[in-house]
């Protein structure tokens, strides 16, 4: 799969970065001028809240014109409203830098969109769901990237600077993936088919946010704070590594959410941090197996759509800032008690694992 698309995967890793390291990026530079913390989350939550809403109406745009100027143009968009952040901080125009995250967020560039619904395209079906873990994994290798290269470029200059960098490298990867990548138009779905659908990825989003709480709250419980940033890193190791075995063979829906809800039973035990890493290891294992299956329904549910992946993009990015802020508000009762919303999102997505789990894999054209 990457061999017949190696450009693309390559371009597409590497046109991810911003969004990979958006977090990090903002709250720094707000901190780096003498904004408060609020307005970095604030602006965090704004440039999450452009991306939800942002997704979809780009996927229609994907299903209508060509890949090449949709991506393009929001290429020069993000890159455009990435840089303007750096300029309206250090002009400590605190409203404007909230705005800009906004605009930024909703003109993030539709790579993996655009990968999912380009990439399956006259292949077996039964090479479907390694089909979508390949993408997962590419994501997965630009979240690792991108706090890389920020970490480098900051301790050499400054995180304005490197936010300019991240954005310089994205936008000229972007322009030049949307130049390569193959258009696939098609005429738009309706979304009531696969509202199930959305409703687990959703719930799948809750549990990957809510790992981002989890490490940090059980180091910082055990008077570790040094363990927290390992402990984030296991839990991606585990993502990363499902993503490989999804990546050559078909993982069955209900082997990769007994993973989650094992992983997070052993979370909300209290015990070692060794025993909590291997708790986070086993629950990233079976998340990206889940959304490769949830996105080979999705394709077969709405014919392919760039649109249904659109909204996929959304369902995911409201579940994690939901899984995320609920696993917060529970660390104050117990650090432990953070896990729980792994659990609940894991236990819910069971509702939709017959459907996944029928997903049939001799038919090559969707039903």
């Amino acid at each position: 799969m990457i061999r017949k698309f190696g450009l693309e995967a390559a371009l597409g890793t590497l046109a991810q970065l911003t969004q990979g390291v958006i977090g990090l990026a903002l709250l720094l530079v707000a901190h780096s001028v003498g904004f408060s913390v609020t307005t970095g989350a604030v602006a965090v939550a704004a440039y999450a809240l452009g991306m939800s809403v942002g997704r979809p109406a780009q996927g229609r745009a994907l299903d209508r014109f060509s890949a090449a100027s949709v991506i393009v143009a929001c290429g020069v968009g993000h890159g455009v409203f990435y840089g303007l952040l750096a300029v309206v901080a250090h002009q400590r125009l605190a409203v404007l830098f909230v705005v800009a995250a906004f605009f930024a967020g909703l003109t993030l560039p539709p790579i993996a969109t655009q990968m999912r619904a380009a990439w399956p395209v006259g292949r077996p079906a039964s090479s479907v769901p390694r089909v979508f873990a390949t993408i997962t994994m590419l994501q997965t290798l630009s979240v690792l990237i991108a706090p890389v290269l920020f970490t480098v470029v900051q301790v050499a200059w400054t995180p304005t600077a490197a936010m300019l960098v991240v954005a310089s490298v994205s936008a000229v990867c972007t322009i030049a993936f949307g130049l390569v990548c193959v258009s696939v138009p098609v005429g738009p779905r309706g979304g009531a088919r696969y509202l199930s659908l959305l409703i687990g990825t959703a719930l799948v989003g809750a549990v990957t946010g809510s790992i981002e709480v989890v490490g940090p709250a059980l180091a910082l419980s055990a008077g570790h704070p040094g363990f927290a940033g390992p402990l984030a890193t296991v839990a991606t190791i585990g993502t990363l590594v499902g993503a490989l075995v999804a990546m050559r063979r078909s993982v069955s829906a209900y082997v990769a959410l007994s993973l989650q809800i094992v992983g997070a039973a052993v979370l909300l035990v209290p015990s070692s941090l060794i025993v909590a890493g291997v708790g986070l290891v086993v629950l990233g294992l079976g998340i990206t197996p889940t959304l490769a299956l949830l996105s080979t329904a999705m394709s077969r549910r709405a014919g392919g759509t760039a649109e249904s992946f659109g909204w996929q993009s959304t369902a995911l990015g409201l579940g994690v800032t939901g899984g995320s802020a609920l696993a917060g508000s529970l660390v104050a009762a117990g650090a432990h008690l953070s896990a729980l919303p792994c659990l609940v999102g894991a236990l819910g997505t069971l509702l939709v694992a017959p459907q996944l789990a029928a997903v049939p894999v001799t038919a090559d054209q969707p039903a």
